[in-house]
């Protein structure tokens, strides 16, 4: 779901999703026609934190568009917890988000990320934010 990694270091990175209307998971989308499901948003936020779960911010390199220049460190992470994620402003199809994933926390093989979206081209704050604990393999 990521469309660009922008930034990818060891305890931060920073990703761009393009929240299209023509993606297969938002097909038969029964909300409002305007609005994104939020479900889709949080599942981003969580994606932000795939270079960051893929040991030490290897997993993807900046500018890979879509997953597909992973380099070979395994995969990215498993789903634990959510824990305080929000909506904070309505999101619409046709949004450019830049999502910053950092790592604020790690332990015995998994790490507690906390993901905050931003409208690109608005200064009203972030759209989106949760914290999500992610299993993961290496140190």
């Amino acid at each position: 779901m990521l469309d660009r990694v922008v930034t990818a270091g060891d305890e931060v990175c920073t990703v761009v999703r393009l929240l299209g209307a023509g993606e297969a998971a938002t097909e038969g989308w029964i909300g409002s026609p305007a609005l994104y499901p939020a479900t889709l948003l949080f599942e981003a936020l969580i994606q932000a934190a795939a270079p960051l779960a893929s040991q030490g911010g290897q997993g993807i390199r900046p500018g890979a568009v879509k997953h597909r220049e992973r380099t070979a460190v395994g995969p990215p992470g498993l789903l634990l917890a959510i824990r305080d994620a929000r909506m904070l402003r309505p999101v619409r199809f046709g949004d450019r988000l830049r999502i910053t994933a950092m790592i604020t926390a790690r332990f015995a093989g998994m790490v507690r990320v906390s993901s905050t979206a931003v409208r690109d081209g608005d200064a009203g704050g972030p759209v989106a934010a949760g914290e999500f604990t992610l299993a993961v393999e290496g140190p």
